[in-house]
C-alpha cells in the first residue's frame, strides 16, 4: 500500500498521521483526517496533521486536499475526531471543525460546506475524539435521513443531531436511567444492535482517569424511538436498564465493541498504566439470544446497488437491514452503519431491493439481517457485498440462419459470438475455477428455443496478477452452437426475433438476436466492440501500395486505388494468414489511423480510407443480392449510436438505396462516404463497388467494400451555417467515430440497435492524444470533443419522495460512464458544456450513485475525480445532442513509453444497457516528436473555426479548444501566434501574382528540407522572423548546402529566380566574431521553436528533419506510420 503524504509545511522526518480517524466514502476511496504528523512535529505549534487526504484503493493513490483545513492550527483534534459519512455525500464532524461551527466536510475537495453547526449547545469534553463516542441511528427508507448520537457524557443525558435539517443543532435525548443514569463512560463504545438500538460499553470517569476500578461495568441501551413503519424517528425515545448485566472486566482507554454475525457484541481491549493490557475477552449477549430467532439462506456473495435478490426465510419477517462491518478503535466506529431495505414476501422468499447508492451505502461486505416481529435477528446474519457491479452482454453475431447451419453441419459452432463482461467483480469473491455464467434462448413467447446452446471459449480477468479483492472485469467469450435444425423448424415466417439471457451470481444481462432462413452476411467486431476487426482505417500517400495496389496521383486517383484495392483483396481469398487485409491494414488505431490535414509533412497530398469485410455462410446455391455497405463518420467522438432514421439517414429504396447526409435537430450528424464522386445535390448516388451480390460457396465467404473519406479535402459539400463546406469544415474534432452498415433487405437493422448488439453495424470510435516527457502543466494537458446523446427523459425530473416513486422510477436518465482504467488518480479532469447549466447536472448528480464524484467549476464546467469509474448524468428534454469538450490534466513525472487507456460508455438509463463507447488512448513520448503534429493539428483546427459562425453550437468549444492547443504548443517550444490557418496543417503557400512582387531574395534559416516517395531531394524551406518560404530544387550540390546550414543554424540569403520559388544562388551567412556573443546573448532569454513544416511523421531528435527516406521495395511499399486519427 503506498504510503500517505507529509503534512504541508511539517517539520515530520516521518509518519504523516498517528491516531487519525479513517471514512468510507460512496465510491470505496478513503478519507484520513487528523492525527499526528510525527511525535517531534511543532510545527505551529498545533501538534496536529489538519491537511485531510483521501486514499483510492483500486488505484493505490493518496490525493492531499490542501484547499481547507479540518481544524484550526493551534487545536490539538489529532485524537480520533469522529466522522461521519452522511447520505448527502457530505462528512459530518462531531467533535470541533475548523473555525469551530464548520460541522461540514466536502470530502472531494476538502472544503467545508453546508450548513454550520453550533458547537456550543454540545458540551466541551465532545471536544477529544476518543473521550466520547458517537453513532450514525439506522438510514431508512425511502428517504434516509441522517441522525446521529453522541454518547458517553458525564451527565444523565445523551446529544443528538439531525444533520440533514435546515439549521441543524444538537439537543438533549431523554435522561438515562439505572445504575448507570450518570455514569461518565470516557473512552466507553458504543455499537448499533440489528434491532436499530444503541449497546454502551465500557468506560470511566475523566477525573480521575486511568483507573480501572472506577470503570463502569453496567452496559446501557439507548432506544432511538424509530416508527419502522414511517421510516422515520418518531417513536418513543428512551433507555433501557441493563443493571442487572453487569460485564465482569472493567475497561476504558483503548476498549473496543463488535457485532458478531450471530447478534453478540465482542468486547475487548484497556489498557492502564499501572496494569497494562487488558488481553480478556468478554461476549455480550442481548436479549433475543437464546430465543427462537429466524434463519436466512441463499444469499448471494455481492448484490448491486439498486437490484433485487432473494434469500429464503423460515417465518414472517417485519424489517430487513444491511449492517456494514465495524471498524472500531479508541471508542469510535466509523464504518458502522445500518441501512433499512425495502422487501416483499412470498410464502418462504424474501425479494430484497438493495440500496440506491453508495452515499446511503458506502461499498464493501455487510450483514444481511432479517427480523420477525418479535424484533428477533436472524440466528446468524449471511455477509453480502455491495458494489457498482455491471453485467453487459456484447453480441458479435445477432442474425443465425439456417444456410449457415447447413453448411457447418450440425452440430454448427458459431465462433466467439458473444463476449459477457462482469464490471468490478472480485477474483477472491467469484473464486477458482471461475463458474460458468447461465445463458437461456428463449422465444418472445416465454419458451425455450430447442437445440440451440452455448459453450464456454475463455473466461479471462482483467489482471489475473492483481490481488484477489481487486475489483475487475471478468469476460467470458462464448460460442454459439446449434446441435440441430429445430430451432428453425419452429419459424413460421422467414425469420424469428429471439432473446439471449445471461446470468452470473445475481446480475443478468440479455439480447436480441435473430434466426432466419434468409442468407446472413455479417461483419465481426471482436472483443473490442468500439474498435471492430472487420472495419479497417488508414492513410496512404500518392506513391505507396498495399495489397501490391499503388496509389497513384490525380482527381480520379482516389476512387481507382479504393476500387483496385477491394478487387485485390478479394483476389486473395479464401483467406490465409499473410492475407494484406490482416497484415498490412492494422486494427491498431496507433498505427492505423485517419488524417484530417490535407497534407502529410512532407507537403505531399495524404489519402483517407475504409474497407470493411463481409462474411457469409452458406450452401453454394444460396447467395445473398444486393448486399450494400454504408460508410458513414461522425463529425466527432460520439456516444449516440442508436439506430435510427435521422442519423442513419438515406435516400431510394432496395439495390438504390445509399446513404445521405443525417441531421439531428437541422444540425449535421453524419456524413455519407463513397468510392465514387459524390453525386450533386438531388441526384441519385451511384456506387457500385459498395453494392455486391455474395455468393453462397458452402463455406464462409468474404467479400470487401471501401470508400475514400475525403475528410480532408477543400471542395465544398455540404451547407452549414448557410454556406457551403468542405467535409473538413464540418468535422468538430480531430478525431471521429466511423460506422459500417450492412445494407440488406432480408435482414434489416431494427430501430434502437447499436454496433455493440448488432452484427450488420460495426465501428472505430477512438481518441488519441499523447503527452510529453519531459512536461509542463500546459502539455500534460490532453483535450477533444465529444458528442453525447441527450437521455430520453423531460429536461426536469420531479423530486424522488415515496408519492411519486413509481414515477420517479421510470424516469432514470442516461449517465456517462467513465472507466478511467490506468490513468493516474492525481489527474485532473473537467468537461465543459455550454449547451447544459451545470446545476442541472449536479441537480441529476442528487439523484443517484456517487453523488460525491462530480463537482461544478463554473456555470457550464464540471469536475470529475479519477479513481476507477465515475458516473455523469446526462440531460434530457432536448432534441438536438449535446457538445462537450473532455478535458485532462495528467499529473507530473509521466515515463515515456507509457500508454494510458481509459472508456466512456454511455448507458441508457432505463434499460441499462451500453449505447456506445468512447476509447481515450494517451501514449507518453517527447516533446520533439509532438510539436510538429500538434502544430498542424492547430493549423487544421483554426481553419475550421475560420468557417464555423458564431452562433454554432460548437464555437464556444473551439474557442476553448484551441486555447489549450495553443498553450500546448507553447508549452512544447512552438510559437502558436505564428500558426495561420491552413486546410493542409502546413502554412498556406503564397505563389507569386502575375505582378511578379515576389522578392529577388529571401534572408532566414534553413528549417526543412524535403523529399518525394523515393528519398530523392525536392527543395527545402527558409523561415525568417516575418514569413515562411519554401523553394524547388533537386540538385546534389543545393541540397549538400542546405543541409549544412540546417544543421549548423547558420543564416543563408537565398536568391530566387521568376517564379519566386525557383534557386538562382544561395549565400551561407557564416557566424565569426562577435555574433557568437549576440548568440550566446540571444539564448539567455525564451524563443520559441520554428514551426517546422516538414518533419518526417515520427522526427528523430535531431536539429533539423534532413534525413532521406529511401523508396520501399514494391511489396512492402506501405503507408508511412502516423499517429493521427
Amino acid at each position: 500500500m503506498r504510503s500517505l503524504n507529509f503534512q504541508p509545511g511539517s517539520n515530520s522526518t516521518g509518519g504523516g498521521r498517528w491516531y487519525p480517524t479513517l471514512v468510507t466514502l460512496s465510491n470505496g476511496d478513503v478519507m484520513a483526517i487528523a492525527g499526528h504528523p510525527d511525535v517531534s512535529d511543532t510545527y505551529l505549534g498545533r501538534h496536529n496533521n489538519n491537511t485531510p487526504e483521501r486514499y483510492s484503493p483500486s488505484a493505490n493513490h493518496w490525493t492531499l486536499l490542501e484547499d481547507g483545513h479540518t481544524a484550526p492550527d493551534n487545536r490539538n483534534t489529532d485524537s480520533y475526531p469522529r466522522y461521519h459519512f452522511l447520505p448527502s455525500g457530505l462528512l459530518f464532524c462531531d467533535t470541533s471543525g475548523d473555525e469551530d461551527e464548520r460541522q461540514h466536510l466536502d470530502p472531494w475537495t476538502g472544503l467545508w460546506a453546508g450548513d454550520d453547526v453550533d458547537v456550543d449547545d454540545l458540551p466541551g469534553y465532545y471536544a477529544v475524539g476518543s473521550s466520547g463516542t458517537s453513532v450514525l441511528l439506522p438510514l431508512l427508507p425511502p428517504m434516509y435521513r441522517p441522525r446521529i448520537v453522541a454518547f458517553n457524557s458525564p451527565d444523565a443525558t445523551a446529544f443528538r443531531i439531525d444533520p440533514a435539517e435546515n439549521d441543524p443543532a444538537w439537543v438533549e435525548t431523554p435522561d438515562r436511567v439505572g445504575t448507570t443514569a450518570s455514569a461518565d463512560r470516557a473512552n466507553g463504545c458504543a455499537t448499533l444492535l440489528p434491532t436499530g438500538q444503541v449497546l454502551l460499553t465500557g468506560g470511566w470517569p475523566r477525573e480521575p482517569d486511568d483507573d480501572i476500578d472506577t470503570a463502569t461495568r453496567v452496559p446501557e441501551l439507548y432506544n432511538p424511538g424509530i416508527d419502522w413503519s414511517a421510516g422515520d424517528f418518531s417513536g418513543d425515545e428512551g433507555w433501557v436498564d441493563l443493571s442487572d448485566e453487569p460485564a465482569e472486566v472493567g475497561r476504558g482507554y483503548h476498549s473496543t465493541a463488535l457485532l458478531l454475525p450471530d447478534g453478540r457484541v465482542w468486547t475487548a481491549g484497556s489498557t492502564t498504566k499501572a496494569v497494562g493490557a487488558e488481553d480478556r475477552v468478554e461476549i455480550y449477549a442481548p436479549s433475543y439470544v437464546g430465543q427462537s430467532r429466524p434463519t436466512v439462506s441463499g444469499a448471494p456473495a455481492a448484490v448491486n446497488y439498486g437490484a433485487q435478490f432473494t434469500v429464503t426465510v423460515d417465518r414472517d419477517i417485519e424489517r430487513v437491514a444491511l449492517m456494514r462491518c465495524g471498524t472500531i478503535t479508541h471508542g469510535f466506529d466509523s464504518d458502522q452503519r445500518y441501512v433499512g431495505c425495502v422487501f416483499t414476501q412470498d410464502g418462504n422468499t424474501l425479494t430484497i431491493t438493495a440500496p440506491p447508492n453508495g452515499s446511503i451505502a458506502p461499498p464493501g461486505p455487510y450483514m444481511l439481517w432479517v427480523i420477525d416481529g418479535n424484533d428477533r435477528p436472524c440466528e446468524v446474519a449471511p455477509f453480502v457485498r455491495l458494489s457498482s457491479q455491471q453485467l453487459i452482454l456484447y453480441t458479435d453475431r445477432s442474425t443465425f440462419s439456417v444456410h449457415e447451419v447447413a453448411v457447418l453441419g450440425t452440430p454448427a459452432t458459431f465462433n466467439y459470438a458473444f463476449y459477457l463482461v462482469l464490471d468490478g467483480a472480485l477474483p477472491g469473491e467469484v473464486g477458482t475455477p471461475i463458474p460458468d455464467p447461465e445463458i437461456d434462448f428463449i422465444y418472445l413467447n416465454g419458451e425455450t428455443v430447442p437445440g440451440m446452446t452455448w459453450v464456454l471459449a475463455t473466461a479471462k480477468w482483467e489482471d489475473p496478477s492483481a490481488p484477489p479483492d481487486t475489483a475487475q472485469r471478468l469476460t467470458f467469450a462464448g460460442h454459439i452452437r446449434f446441435e440441430n435444425d429445430d430451432a428453425f423448424e419452429a419459424i413460421t415466417g422467414d425469420s424469428d426475433d429471439i432473446q439471449m439471457r445471461a446470468s452470473f451470481g445475481p446480475f443478468t444481462a440479455t439480447a436480441a438476436l435473430k434466426l432466419t432462413k434468409n442468407p446472413n452476411p455479417w461483419m465481426r467486431d471482436g472483443e473490442t466492440p468500439w474498435l471492430s476487426t472487420d472495419v479497417r482505417v488508414f492513410q496512404i500517400q500518392p506513391g505507396f501500395s498495399i495489397a501490391g495496389v499503388e496509389h497513384g496521383s490525380g482527381d480520379d486517383a482516389p476512387y481507382e486505388f479504393i476500387t483496385a484495392l477491394c478487387e485485390a483483396f478479394e483476389d486473395l481469398e479464401p483467406e490465409v494468414e499473410n492475407h494484406p487485409f490482416l497484415n498490412e491494414l492494422a486494427t491498431d488505431q496507433e498505427t492505423s489511423a485517419l488524417t484530417f490535414a490535407g497534407e502529410g509533412a512532407n507537403g505531399e497530398p495524404v489519402y483517407n480510407y475504409a474497407v470493411a469485410k463481409v462474411r457469409m455462410t452458406a450452401p453454394s446455391e444460396v447467395d445473398a443480392e444486393n448486399v450494400g455497405v454504408f460508410f458513414r463518420l461522425f463529425t466527432t467522438a460520439s456516444t449516440g449510436f442508436e439506430y435510427r432514421a435521422e442519423s442513419y439517414a438515406r435516400d431510394g429504396s432496395g439495390a438504390d438505396a445509399y446513404p445521405v447526409l443525417g441531421r439531428i435537430g437541422g444540425d449535421i450528424a453524419t456524413i455519407p462516404f463513397f468510392a465514387t464522386p459524390r453525386a450533386d445535390e438531388g441526384d441519385a448516388q451511384d456506387d457500385p463497388l459498395n453494392r455486391k451480390t455474395i455468393a453462397g460457396s458452402g463455406a464462409e465467404s468474404r467479400r470487401y467494400f471501401g470508400c475514400w473519406l475525403d475528410i480532408n479535402q477543400d471542395q465544398p459539400q455540404f451547407e452549414e451555417d448557410g454556406e457551403q463546406k468542405s467535409v473538413q469544415e464540418i468535422l468538430k474534432g480531430e478525431h471521429q467515430c466511423l460506422i459500417a452498415e450492412i445494407d440488406y433487405a432480408l435482414d434489416t437493422i431494427p430501430n434502437g440497435a447499436t454496433p455493440g448488439t448488432n452484427e450488420n453495424l460495426s465501428q472505430r470510435n477512438l481518441i488519441i492524444n499523447e503527452a510529453p516527457n519531459p512536461a509542463n502543466a500546459a502539455t500534460r494537458v490532453i483535450a477533444h470533443t465529444l458528442e453525447i446523446a441527450p437521455s430520453k427523459t423531460p429536461a426536469q425530473l420531479p423530486p424522488v419522495t415515496p408519492a411519486n416513486a413509481s414515477v420517479t422510477g421510470r424516469l432514470v436518465p442516461d449517465e456517462l460512464v467513465f472507466s478511467w482504467g490506468n490513468v493516474p488518480v492525481g489527474s485532473q479532469v473537467t468537461v465543459y458544456l455550454p449547451d447544459v447549466d451545470a446545476d442541472d447536472v449536479l441537480a441529476l448528480v442528487a439523484r443517484r450513485p456517487g453523488a460525491a464524484m462530480v463537482a461544478k467549476v463554473d456555470d457550464h464546467t464540471l469536475r470529475l475525480t479519477v479513481g476507477g469509474i465515475t458516473y455523469l448524468p446526462v440531460p434530457g428534454g432536448r432534441v438536438r445532442t449535446i457538445p462537450a469538450l473532455l478535458s485532462l490534466q495528467l499529473p507530473p513525472d509521466l515515463v515515456k513509453g507509457t500508454v494510458y487507456k481509459a472508456t466512456v460508455k454511455q448507458f441508457e438509463g432505463r434499460r441499462r444497457r451500453v449505447l456506445a463507447t468512447v476509447q481515450l488512448t494517451i501514449p507518453i513520448t517527447t516533446s520533439e516528436q509532438i510539436l510538429p503534429e500538434e502544430i498542424r493539428k492547430l493549423a487544421v483546427l483554426r481553419h475550421i473555426a475560420s468557417k464555423m459562425a458564431d452562433t454554432n453550437k460548437w464555437w464556444p468549444i473551439f474557442e476553448r479548444w484551441l486555447g489549450i492547443i495553443g498553450d500546448r504548443v507553447r508549452g512544447l517550444g512552438g510559437d502558436p501566434d505564428s500558426v495561420e490557418p491552413s486546410s493542409t496543417g502546413n502554412p498556406p503557400r503564397r505563389p507569386p501574382d502575375s505582378g511578379h512582387d515576389h522578392p529577388a531574395s529571401f534572408t532566414g534559416k534553413v528549417e526543412a528540407l524535403f523529399y518525394d516517395c523515393f528519398g530523392d531531394f525536392t527543395g527545402f524551406l527558409v523561415r525568417s522572423c516575418e514569413k515562411t518560404y519554401r523553394f524547388k530544387a533537386c540538385e546534389p550540390g543545393i541540397e549538400r548546402v542546405v543541409r549544412a546550414a540546417c544543421r549548423d543554424r547558420d543564416t543563408v540569403t537565398v536568391a530566387t529566380d521568376k517564379s519566386g520559388h525557383g534557386v538562382r544562388g544561395i549565400i551561407v551567412h557564416c557566424c565569426a566574431g562577435g555574433a557568437h556573443e549576440l548568440r550566446e546573448e540571444a539564448e539567455e532569454k525564451p524563443k520559441p521553436q520554428p514551426v517546422p513544416i516538414a518533419p518526417p511523421t515520427r522526427p528523430p531528435a535531431t536539429p533539423a528533419p534532413v534525413q532521406k527516406r529511401r523508396p520501399p521495395s514494391p511489396e512492402k511499399r506501405n503507408p508511412p506510420p502516423s499517429h493521427k486519427h
